[in-house]
């Protein structure tokens, strides 16, 4: 096995893990803190607009993105990174998994470029992408990138996130005022 497939699914998991956190943020601020303060609102728009990025990186079919799903299954077909236990089945059923929610990923592509603030109200936006709809697209792109770390033998059976948001030394300041 090649270092270059160990460099590309560390990019895999570590932008994974960045998505996981953005989420995590995001709700976190929205859900709880969004309606007491403006500041609130603000940091969870930032961490919104944020994730939307972070997953556009790993999920775009664009070729001048550094690494993507799309690339890792490419070169994996192509055997550029050596022999591997991964099979041509499993690529095509990650595929499939990831081009089930293709809308979603259109979506999250389009509210990117758009830069706008996450509105929990279908009718009052061009665009709407549900919480549920990002959910569901991380929990797949975590699904598979576990699994990949798996059949390589990679000891990775979790991608966790840092608890950082309630240490949120603005949110904190806000809480105290």
């Amino acid at each position: 096995m090649s270092a270059t497939i160990t460099l590309d699914l560390g990019i895999l998991l570590e932008v994974t893990s960045k998505c996981k956190q953005d989420y995590e943020n995001w709700t976190f601020f929205n859900v709880r803190d969004a309606n007491r303060s403006v500041h609130f609102d603000t940091i969870a728009n930032d961490y919104f607009r944020l994730l939307l990025v972070d997953m556009n990186s790993m999920l775009s079919l664009s070729r001048n993105i550094k690494i993507t799903f799309w690339q890792v299954f490419d070169r994996l077909e192509a055997g550029k990174y050596g022999e591997n236990k991964i099979s041509i089945a499993d690529i095509i059923r990650w595929r499939e998994v990831l081009l089930a929610s293709y809308k979603t990923i259109e979506k999250i592509k389009l509210l990117r470029d758009k830069k706008v603030y996450y509105v929990n109200n279908e009718q009052t936006c061009e665009i709407f992408i549900s919480r549920k709809e990002i959910e569901e697209v991380l929990l797949k792109m975590e699904h598979i990138v576990l699994e990949i770390c798996y059949i390589l033998e990679y000891p990775i059976t979790s991608i966790p996130t840092v608890e950082e948001r309630s240490n949120h030394t603005i949110a904190d300041a806000f809480r105290q005022m």
